[in-house]
């Protein structure tokens, strides 16, 4: 890990640990981080959000997180001069890239290379903000209203929440990620390839984090970024997770399941969500990028 930090920062030209061999040195396993497996493990999340303890920034970071799916570092170091609320776009530096860190003194002076589009939701709950942090230079800010809420501040009011509602080690920060990547494919039926793209996954190389991608794309044709697709996954996505804590919810025995007699209510949300996305799609590939 430090010899790949080394080489991102550009302070050794090569990785020395590249050319040993892994049965010699076993890389440790970590496992995959707690994250939700279910929409009913991620309701009783999204309901427990009340009871998160901090400041505002605080709360209002945890209460996004689940719709922006972001690494916690990006999330927590979110400038609001990166942001284009007009757009509702969200302009960063990839965190996943050799010789580059989101942590690198000298990262404001390169050039944006990814951007996170902002649904309803996530705007609104970021203008909200405003009076607490809108003078400042992070969104969220710590408990000195100077720099940026710590890891530590995050994660500790996340399972504090958790806690309280009996549901301790459900989930991190980051499990948001396998949550959204399991579940927009599968429930909202969107293509792969654009969940992969708003994750800020290189397809064709090692992501750093255990995760290798291969693309038959050798020659870097493929250079359409998916923003108006983006766009449209992103707010379907808050949709869902605002329908959830709904009524249209409703858990049911196997056996009142195999009772229903027509559509559910939740049946029917997600075919408007489904006709929503395929609309927005292609209302936003007309929208200023």
């Amino acid at each position: 890990s430090m010899f790949k930090m080394a080489r991102r920062q550009k302070l050794i030209n090569s990785n020395p640990m590249a050319e040993i061999y892994p049965e010699e040195y076993p890389a440790p396993k970590t496992g995959k981080y707690k994250h939700a497996k279910n929409l009913q493990e991620l309701r009783a999340f999204l309901l427990a959000l009340p009871e998160v303890s901090g400041e505002p920034p605080t709360k209002v970071l945890l209460s996004i997180a689940p719709h922006l799916f972001m690494r916690a570092s990006e999330l927590r170091l979110m400038k609001y001069k990166d942001l284009d609320m007009e757009k509702s776009i969200w302009y960063l530096h990839r965190s996943k890239r050799i010789g580059q860190s989101i942590f690198d003194e000298n990262i404001d002076d390169r050039p944006y290379d990814y951007c996170v589009p902002l649904s309803p939701f996530v705007k609104a709950a970021i203008e909200s903000l405003a009076s607490y942090t809108g003078n400042k230079e992070y969104v969220f800010t710590g408990q000195n209203g100077k720099d940026p809420i710590s890891s530590n501040t995050a994660g500790k009011a996340l399972r504090l929440a958790l806690r309280k509602n009996g549901m301790e080690n459900l989930t991190t920060l980051y499990g948001f990620r396998y949550c959204a990547r399991g579940m927009i494919p599968g429930i909202l039926g969107i293509d792969k390839r654009i969940v992969e793209q708003q994750m800020s996954h290189d397809p064709s190389q090692n992501t750093g984090e255990g995760e290798v991608a291969h693309s038959s794309d050798k020659y870097g044709y493929d250079q359409y970024l998916y923003l108006p697709e983006r766009r449209a996954m992103m707010d379907v996505w808050s949709d869902l997770l605002e329908g959830l804590v709904s009524d249209k919810f409703q858990i049911l025995t196997p056996e009142q399941a195999r009772q229903q007699v027509g559509k559910t209510q939740w049946q029917m949300f997600l075919e408007e969500l489904h006709e929503k996305y395929k609309r927005l799609c292609g209302i936003y590939q007309q929208t200023a990028q």
